[in-house]
């Protein structure tokens, strides 16, 4: 296993709890010492800030090329975050009192196939919920890489399950679907590495052939999965942000596809075409101000 430290630009440009806890990721977790342990790809990753020094993050990762994938993994190279909220915030009160409450909060680079399972289980389901089907699926199907760390199964392994041992899984109604885009992904070599990044339409249209794959969920993999930074996921706390904020003409209206095309719309018009990371850190501030509320 490889160590180092990356030297980060601004004190705002990670917040690392924050950014593996705020419903993007779902089998990060807490080790003694202050390191989050997790899995980027194949590799078994801690990481960890520098309690002296916020400039500084720490990482050990199995190699070759470790640093690169962590890097990558944080996407610390393709988008200035400080800078890209202090122009959000001095045009939108609303988001500033949400980023002084998220600062660091990034959009990850996740690996494609654990990310688009991971939200075709993100069905009715809290986060603590999805991450406990994920860990089950990894610990089930997956191969252990060390340190009670399991690479996330491949859709060919999903595929030979059954829909009645995945729900001895706890995956309950999503189990079926579960067993119906694996055994698609199975069937179709190669289906996930060959939508181009950053295409947003495309990658909706592709996913919506499968069955449980809505426009949310959709919007969702394209954002954590394939750099689309204009993909607005538009789930329960964000619509009513929409409604409330960034298009009353929306307030009182349910949402339809008509609707859900408008108030990406109006996301782009407010903050962009990075708008999926303002909607990740409204989405966040929302959903924790409602669970304390």
């Amino acid at each position: 296993m490889e160590s180092g430290r990356l030297t980060l630009p601004h004190p705002n440009t990670l917040d690392l709890a924050r950014t593996l806890n705020s419903g993007q990721v779902f089998r990060w977790t807490a080790v003694p010492g202050g390191l989050l342990k997790g899995i980027i790809g194949r590799r078994r990753v801690y990481l960890e800030g520098d309690p002296s020094d916020s400039l500084v993050l720490r990482w050990h990762a199995d190699g070759p090329d470790a640093e690169h994938a962590v890097r990558r993994f944080l996407r610390l190279d393709d988008v200035d975050l400080p800078s890209a909220a202090q122009r959000w915030s001095q045009a939108d009160p609303v988001f500033r009192d949400a980023w002084q409450r998220n600062p660091g909060l990034r959009i990850l680079r996740q690996d494609r196939n654990e990310c688009f399972f991971s939200f075709l289980l993100a069905s009715a389901a809290p986060v603590a919920r999805i991450s406990q089907m994920c860990h089950a699926l990894a610990r089930e199907f997956g191969d252990n890489v060390g340190d009670d760390l399991f690479a996330f199964p491949g859709p060919d392994r999903l595929a030979e399950a059954s829909v009645d041992h995945l729900r001895t899984l706890g995956l309950g109604f999503r189990a079926p679907r579960v067993v119906s885009a694996a055994r698609f992904l199975s069937s179709n070599p190669g289906f996930l590495d060959t939508l181009p990044a950053t295409d947003r339409d495309t990658i909706q249209s592709e996913l919506n052939q499968l069955p449980g794959l809505g426009p949310k969920i959709a919007d969702c993999i394209a954002l954590f999965a394939f750099d689309c930074d204009d993909a607005v996921p538009m789930d329960t706390h964000v619509w009513r942000v929409t409604q409330q904020h960034i298009d009353p003409s929306l307030a009182g209206k349910s949402l339809t596809a008509a609707n859900y095309a408008r108030a990406r719309d109006a996301w782009l018009g407010r903050y962009g075409p990075h708008a999926g990371w303002a909607q990740q850190i409204l989405f966040h501030d929302a959903a924790q101000r409602r669970i304390r509320s």
